[in-house]
């Protein structure tokens, strides 16, 4: 069994804080909509876990809505203090009521579209993201926190477009997007034990405040490279950056799962599944 693990917050004054981008759904819709794609478009054995900061509550008509669904909700503490909304490391390493083999965590901005091709003899599998910052800070993360790994010579360039249009990734530069990862049982807490210390980077003085946003992601990168070499990225379709890659050329029916990340994403995601998504909506505020 694989346990789909979740994290989501509500931000109800719409905050803009660090790590996180606000959009015109807010997250609590953004869940619903992924929990019942998953409910129509996945047909394997798993389990859907819900987590959240037990610090900041949910408005009543919202816990409501959650405590219907079939899932299993675990209020917990951030990994980071000075991070509230990243529950990730913590998330993946709790304790969960029904023991898998791997676990599948995703962001809330996802829409499972249609039946996954995971190879669960990975230890561990994610999709990159797109083009790589500036050395002198990958440099830097990549020697702040101890990950130590040879990046030199790696692929540059828009490491998303490029995989899809070609199927390579051979000596790729390690960024992989933050919106899935699928990470065997025992491996977690090796991730756990590698990515938390790069938290810091939210709030490091020392880089500019994209690299403070974006940091994370890195350190959660270079975490999966350093815990195992036995790892393959996802088809082209699952964790599909809606943003970064025309749909239509990239085709519709070949999507696993969307991810509709950044500024104006779900726009985007919208413009393209509009009745999809107002349905999954819809299924659970009726």
């Amino acid at each position: 069994m694989i346990n789909i693990i979740v994290s989501c917050t509500p931000n109800y004054e719409r905050k803009n804080i660090i790590n996180t981008v606000t959009k015109r759904k807010d997250m609590v819709s953004q869940f619903i909509i992924l929990y019942n794609s998953i409910k129509k478009s996945w047909n394997f054995d798993y389990r859907i876990n819900f987590f959240h900061n037990e610090r900041i509550k949910f408005k009543e008509t919202d816990l409501n809505k959650i405590s219907k669904l079939d899932i299993d909700i675990f209020p917990i503490k951030p990994d980071y203090e000075r991070t509230p909304y990243m529950l990730r490391c913590n998330a993946l390493t709790h304790k969960l009521r029904n023991p898998g083999s791997h676990r599948l965590l995703l962001d809330c901005d996802t829409i499972a579209l249609k039946q996954p091709s995971l190879d669960l003899s990975c230890d561990w599998q994610a999709m990159f993201a797109g083009s790589v910052i500036d050395p002198k800070y990958y440099e830097y993360i990549n020697t702040e926190f101890n990950y130590n790994l040879d990046l030199k010579n790696k692929v540059h360039g828009d490491l998303f477009g490029m995989y899809i249009n070609t199927g390579k990734h051979e000596n790729y530069f390690p960024h992989f997007n933050g919106g899935a990862f699928l990470i065997k049982e025992e491996l977690c807490g090796k991730f756990k034990e590698y990515t938390a210390p790069s938290y810091r980077i939210s709030h490091d003085p020392n880089v500019p405040h994209d690299i403070r946003h974006i940091g994370v992601q890195y350190g959660a990168s270079f975490a999966l490279m350093k815990m195992s070499d036995n790892w393959k990225p996802f088809e082209a379709g699952f964790n599909y950056l809606a943003k970064a890659y025309d749909i239509n050329k990239f085709g519709k029916e070949n999507i696993q799962l969307l991810h509709y990340c950044g500024v104006n994403g779900f726009e985007v995601a919208y413009k393209h599944f509009a009745p999809v998504i107002d349905e999954y909506l819809e299924e659970t505020i009726a």
